[in-house]
């Protein structure tokens, strides 16, 4: 029962798990359904374009070994599908930074337009008309209607004197440990915006801390780096970086934090990255490339990352792959 009761709260009503969970399942039942009508969909908008293969991610391995083609391009499609368009040339020809390494061909971006078109329409038609779906986006809602009265009683049976939303909020999260990662309910619980609610997050060791950076000490940090990227250089399209991310029991102070450019701060959390399959990865905001702050400050910030493309190429966004 311990282990239960630090996952949701010791405050937590009988029925409280039973609702988390059928709050977590519904959207996977609603998006079992869509997918069954949009596959059929995808196989025939793909089976129109020529040399294109409609390719499950369980599958690309053993689909890639049966080809003896020495380059391909591929896209995702959704849902753990991709499209691959197999190349007659080495992959060395094709520069993969190009227009920030989408490269793909005419075909495969209208094949990616025609399909988006068309699953925006499936889903939408689905949500109106299907009888099945319209029942669990009701269920869905009296589900977090349910969960909104529990957050409230709690609130409510507190002998705290909650003067601004903030005290909500982190009594909240500290109750419900659930909310930590739902800040859509706490939102609605206490009345705020969700951008607001996820100010507060947990700290490792216990807690709720605001994440937001002061601004005097925002003021502080760009006037000890020269309001410049501390990495680059670039005095444009700078933001605060926790050299330490929050998550991990990064504090808002001067040595936690630095002024980086959109493009650094990318590479800080692991963005551009190539990976054993000729992609590169996105961006994973709670984690950082380095180990430490040490590490940080006398090393990654005299990296250059030339090698890697421009943030907008993420790891959906795939090269001509050798193979």
């Amino acid at each position: 029962m311990g282990v239960i009761e630090q996952t949701l709260g010791e405050n937590a009503p009988a029925n409280y798990l039973d609702l988390i969970r059928r709050r977590e399942w519904i959207p996977v039942e609603i998006e079992e359904k869509e997918n069954g009508w949009i596959l059929p969909v995808k196989k025939w908008c793909v089976k129109k374009s020529d040399e294109i293969y409609l390719v499950h991610e369980s599958e690309r391995e053993e689909f890639y070994d049966k080809k003896d083609n020495v380059g391909h391009r591929s896209m995702g499609l959704g849902s753990g599908w991709r499209a691959v368009e197999f190349s007659s040339s080495s992959a060395e020809e094709d520069d993969p930074h190009e227009n920030t390494g989408i490269n793909w061909s005419d075909e495969m971006l209208r094949l990616q337009d025609e399909l988006e078109r068309k699953e925006n329409q499936i889903r939408y038609e689905m949500r109106r008309f299907d009888s099945e779906s319209i029942a669990l986006v009701r269920e869905l809602r009296e589900i977090e209607k349910s969960l909104i009265e529990i957050y409230n009683s709690n609130l409510q049976n507190t002998e705290e004197d909650f003067q601004h939303k903030k005290d909500k909020i982190i009594a909240l999260k500290e109750a419900f440990p659930y909310l930590l990662a739902n800040n859509d309910l706490v939102a609605e619980a206490a009345d705020s915006s969700i951008s607001y609610a996820s100010q507060f997050t947990g700290r490792p060791e216990g807690g709720i801390t605001n994440r937001k950076v002061t601004s005097n000490l925002r003021d502080a940090v760009f006037d000890r780096d020269n309001d410049s990227c501390v990495c680059c250089g670039l005095g444009e399209d700078l933001v605060i970086h926790h050299v330490i991310p929050h998550n991990q029991g990064g504090k808002n102070d001067l040595k936690n934090l630095a002024v980086l450019c959109e493009e650094c701060h990318y590479y800080a959390h692991g963005g551009g990255q190539s990976t054993d399959e000729g992609e590169y990865t996105a961006a994973r905001w709670d984690s950082v490339e380095y180990s430490d702050q040490e590490e940080f400050w006398s090393d990654w910030v005299n990296r250059d990352f030339e090698d890697r493309p421009a943030k907008s190429h993420t790891r959906t966004n795939s090269t001509l792959e050798g193979h």
